[in-house]
């Protein structure tokens, strides 16, 4: 929900291209205002949701792990739910902890809002 609602403010903030902006140049208007937007949108909400991609990613190693050893390994998981997971990441880690593979999310969640809203709002004016 933060990345939709990042979106349209930051879209209406740019507002519609000028009226005697014709053919090519609304077009163009609208298609980078769209992928800009998606992509800061979607940068901003990794903000808010990489401390939960942490947390799954180390909850679903550990599962992942305990499978290649046949079930063998300790009999009480580490991580053993999303919140229990942040509060003992932050506690042995810190902050840095919790926002481990920050950079990559970034870029791959600002792509992909950005060319999953062109396809999106290309598909709507075609179909």
């Amino acid at each position: 929900s933060v990345y939709f609602v990042t979106q349209g403010e930051l879209k209406r903030l740019l507002g519609e291209p000028k009226a005697d902006t014709g053919g090519w140049g609304a077009h163009a208007f609208n298609l980078v205002r769209t992928s800009g937007c998606a992509f800061l949108a979607g940068a901003f909400a990794t903000c808010f949701n990489a401390p939960f991609d942490v947390a799954k990613s180390r909850i679903q190693q550990q599962v992942s792990s305990q499978d290649a050893l046949g079930g063998v390994g300790s009999a009480e998981p580490k991580y053993t739910g999303t919140l229990q997971a942040l509060q003992l990441i932050y506690r042995e880690e810190g902050l840095r902890g919790m926002y481990k593979g920050f950079v990559p999310k970034f870029w791959r969640m600002g792509l992909g809002g950005a060319v999953g809203m062109l396809a999106f709002e290309t598909a709507q004016k075609f179909c």
